[in-house]
């Protein structure tokens, strides 16, 4: 794997995690009232702005992962995915203020260890 694609694989995780994030953040902002309808409320949850930020951060990060695809083997690429997992863990702690507990921790660890076994 070169060091090129290394940087493409994590251009595309952090773009995935931060739309996850934009994404969470966007639906917690809609005000749904129960009177609006379900047809009202879908289309207020797609427009909030946040919403439209992490729906454009995931049509990116499939951009980017399109090159990670062409110039690397997908059995190698793909199990850096799960550093999305530690990097949502992270975002989510320091924008949406929740919890990092000693059980996510020792989760991202194990992930942390898995793709080192993988990258050799």
């Amino acid at each position: 794997m070169t060091l090129s694609s290394i940087g493409q694989i994590l251009i595309a995780v952090t773009m995935t995690s931060l739309a996850q994030v934009a994404l969470k953040y966007g639906v917690g902002q809609v005000d749904l009232k129960p009177a609006m309808g379900l047809i009202h409320q879908v289309f207020a949850l797609v427009f909030s702005p946040f919403v439209i930020i992490g729906l454009a951060l995931y049509v990116g990060s499939v951009g980017v992962w399109l090159f990670v695809l062409r110039n690397t083997d997908l059995s190698l690429a793909y199990p850096f995915v799960s550093l999305s997992f530690i990097l949502v863990l992270l975002l989510s702690a320091f924008v949406l203020g929740e919890s990092i507990t000693a059980t996510r921790i020792a989760g991202s660890f194990i992930i942390i260890l898995g793709l080192i076994i993988l990258a050799r």
